[in-house]
């Protein structure tokens, strides 16, 4: 007999029903600094409730990934070796090829032929599609349940034991790669994770698609979330 061949299904963001329309919500999980207790954060399905388009994401990726490229690699020709262009032998007579300097490509320490030059790799994107990107990303997290929101942050002290209490007390240490998304007032945020090794810092204003996608877990602060809600 025939067997019935089965499909993984793709993963797919909740669509919110016709009454919620774009005022529907999704929960993530809330981590309360102060008290070290969690709890339930309503967030937008403007932002975190975006279906996910693998062909989108995958455009962004290929354009961000190729935009960090810095195309400076420069390889000399034999107009630019520093060397004699003596004739290096007689033209006839030696049974070898005919040659009037040591700074041809066949011979070591000369000039390269067809070598790579200085270019741009740039690649242009439309802007609606980074923030579609953006959302799809943040979204994605949502639906794995790999997004925390941060409450109180300011009031973790600037040590890294300080940090490191936080993230065991929550379960997170142990993550691969965390990645952090703070405002401009969560400096001691700032001092007290750049040294951990697993964590990557990103400034809300600065954060991008690539980087959310990377991190195993991410970690936002509620300023951040109403910045990117706003």
């Amino acid at each position: 007999m025939p067997t019935k061949k089965t499909t993984t299904p793709i993963r797919k963001s909740p669509k919110p029903s016709a009454k919620e329309g774009n005022t529907a919500t999704f929960q993530a999980e809330l981590l309360d600094v102060a008290t070290q207790k969690k709890d339930t954060f309503e967030l937008s399905s403007k932002v975190f409730g975006q279906p996910i388009n693998k062909q989108l994401l995958a455009q962004y990726m290929h354009v961000y990934l190729t935009n960090q490229r810095q195309g400076t690699v420069r390889a000399k020709t034999r107009s630019e070796v520093v060397g004699s262009t003596r004739k290096i032998y007689r033209q006839k007579g030696t049974g070898g090829a005919r040659h009037g300097a040591r700074k041809a490509p066949i011979f070591v320490g000369g000039g390269v032929s067809h070598g790579p030059r200085p270019r741009t790799f740039d690649l242009k994107i439309n802007s609606k599609v980074v923030k579609k990107a953006l959302y799809m990303a943040l979204s994605d997290k949502v639906t794995v349940k790999k997004l925390y929101v941060l409450k109180e942050a300011s009031k973790i002290k600037p040590k890294t034991k300080d940090m490191m209490d936080v993230l065991k007390s929550f379960g997170l240490n142990n993550a691969k790669s965390t990645l952090i998304i703070c405002g401009e007032g969560a400096n001691n945020v700032v001092l007290a994770s750049r040294n951990i090794h697993n964590v990557i810092l990103k400034n809300v204003k600065f954060v991008n698609a690539y980087d959310i996608v990377r991190a195993q877990t991410v970690l936002v602060d509620t300023e951040s979330i109403q910045f990117l809600q706003s």
